[in-house]
């Protein structure tokens, strides 16, 4: 895997030196790995049969907590 947080940084510094005007916004979230799932869902279980997500199991607790917040707040603000 590589370090996702850099790697989010660097695409995001591309797209907006490629799209002016772009207001996109990055949310990482310490310890939480790449399964972000609704904060309903148990957080104990980090990997598939596909995928090992990484993260803590509060780390990915808080992450999917803010996360969903997030994400209701960016469709509330892009729905009106």
């Amino acid at each position: 895997m590589w370090p996702s947080v850099p790697m989010a940084e660097a695409l995001m510094a591309r797209r907006r030196e490629y799209q002016a005007g772009v207001d996109d916004r990055l949310v990482t979230f310490p310890e939480a790995g790449h399964f972000l799932r609704p904060p309903v869902t148990p957080t104990t279980v980090a990997q598939n049969e596909y995928l090992v997500s990484g993260g803590t199991p509060e780390g990915n607790a808080a992450g999917a907590r803010q996360a969903w917040a997030v994400l209701l707040e960016t469709l509330a603000s892009r729905l009106r």
